[in-house]
């Protein structure tokens, strides 16, 4: 994957391309899922903190990114973050570690998410996400944690590994149960449309299971509609609107006991814009 290469000429061409700065819908990510090999299934995921659509490389990203998202104190998420290579140089030397290496010289290391908070404890943390097996067993990897580590410590922001074990059974069931529509292909004026409906409809049946709300809306709109003659379609709509969160719900919560009180409507997604 020739795009992967990185160089001194290619972080020149990206400093002045403004990556890694800016902030909310103006900051650009450092690295771009084209531009970097595959670590699984990779997300683009439309962030209403950010103002824009993140650039997540897998799953163990996905994961924190989506309840950053759901976190009410959230301001912004800004992923694959550079770090200041002459400082990790500096940490590394300290240490006695090889500095992750470029084409030709050190590489511009990158943390996978920095969070801003507002009203919360702590102003900022910062997220590298890596499989379990990778950060324990890894030496390569575990060395580059923790030289990610003091460079964040140096700043006194807290620095986190997430692996996608530490997430809670039925926040961790809810999330795969939202990667599947992310792919579907419905334009962004269609979704618009039918979040508006659905959310009408849930105000309409508050106390209703959401699977007794679907098969209900389904059967209304089949008389008229020949597009809802299949029994599923009312449910794989209001799925894939909840994945791209055009609707929300308390990712804590289980699925099959949603009703429709539990789920609602953020009128910011009118304002998302995909990322460059």
């Amino acid at each position: 994957m020739t795009n992967y290469v990185q160089n001194t000429r290619k972080y020149d061409k990206w400093f002045k391309e403004g990556r890694g700065q800016g902030r909310n819908e103006d900051y650009k990510p450092w690295l771009h899922v084209r531009e970097v090999p595959s670590h699984g299934l990779s997300v683009r995921m439309p962030s209403l903190k950010a103002g824009r659509v993140l650039q997540l490389f897998s799953l163990n990203e996905f994961f924190p990114a989506l309840l950053a998202e759901h976190h009410p104190n959230v301001v912004d998420i800004r992923e694959q973050f550079p770090l200041d290579p002459e400082k990790t140089r500096a940490i590394a030397n300290q240490k006695n570690f090889a500095h992750p290496l470029s084409q030709d010289g050190d590489m511009v290391m990158t943390s996978d998410l920095l969070i801003d908070y507002a009203g919360w404890h702590v102003p900022r943390i910062v997220i590298q996400a890596k499989p379990l097996e990778e950060a324990e067993q890894d030496e390569a990897t575990r060395r580059k944690l923790i030289i990610e580590k003091a460079y964040w410590d140096s700043k006194n922001v807290p620095f986190y590994v997430f692996h996608d074990q530490m997430f809670p059974r039925d926040v961790r069931k809810n999330l795969n149960w939202m990667l599947n529509p992310l792919w579907r292909t419905t334009p962004h004026e269609r979704l618009i449309y039918l979040a508006n409906y659905y959310a009408e409809a849930f105000k309409r049946y508050p106390n209703d299971l959401l699977g007794h709300i679907a098969t209900r809306l389904n059967s209304q709109l089949a008389e008229n509609d020949p597009h809802y003659s299949a029994p599923a379609t009312c449910f794989t709509e209001i799925r894939e609107l909840i994945a791209k969160q055009y609707l929300r719900f308390d990712l804590r919560k289980k699925i099959a006991y949603l009703r429709g009180h539990d789920i609602f409507l953020d009128h910011r997604i009118l304002e998302l814009k995909e990322a460059a």
